[in-house]
């Protein structure tokens, strides 16, 4: 149960759960926290709509390119960098799509997860796309 929250800090605070904290947990444990997650993301996979609906932020691959987009091309945002910087942004905005479709390619759900280049052919632009992990959704 959540005792109190602030909404504009992202926190909460919550009762005192059940069970045993894992702060030094074993291999063992550990494996099997792994596999939880991986059940856990592997369930909400399937239906992503059911996902969003909880509250949690849009972050698959459209809607990042779109946030990104938008935030790259805001004046103040664009005046923190220097001329240079701002043309690598704008490479990057312009080599995204092509990236993503990369990403798309590995057949990998579109679910906004964190990503890490590393498994996946690399592309023509010369980096690795693809996901050899996941952490959490984020949001």
């Amino acid at each position: 149960m959540v005792l109190a929250s602030d909404s504009t800090e992202g926190r909460f605070l919550l009762e005192d759960v059940a069970g045993e904290d894992a702060y030094s947990a074993n291999e063992e444990m550990m494996l099997r926290m792994v596999e939880s997650l991986v059940l856990l993301q592997h369930r909400m996979a399937s239906d992503p709509k059911l996902l969003l609906a909880t509250g949690v932020s849009d972050r698959r691959r459209l809607a990042l390119l779109s946030g990104i987009s938008g935030m790259v091309a805001r004046d103040d945002v664009r005046a923190e960098f220097t001329p240079s910087e701002q043309s690598n942004l704008d490479h990057l905005i312009e080599m995204l799509p092509a990236e993503l479709d990369a990403l798309d390619r590995c057949g990998l759900p579109d679910m906004g997860l964190a990503i890490r280049f590393s498994t996946c052919p690399r592309s023509s632009s010369g980096f690795r796309t693809g996901a050899s992990s996941a952490s959490e959704p984020l949001g």
